[in-house]
């Protein structure tokens, strides 16, 4: 499998997306929760 097809467990990135949301900045926390909920509606919506 070549590095561009490697696949990736949803709960695994979803996991890690939260960790490093929780670690940003308390002033971009509201951005970053944003984004993070976004992106994962988003991967979830197109097949992910």
């Amino acid at each position: 499998m070549s590095e561009k097809n490697r696949l990736i467990d949803m709960n695994e990135l979803e996991r890690f997306l939260w960790y490093l949301q929780s670690k940003s900045d308390s002033a971009f926390e509201r951005e970053t929760e944003k984004a993070v909920k976004r992106f994962l509606t988003e991967i979830r919506r197109d097949g992910g």
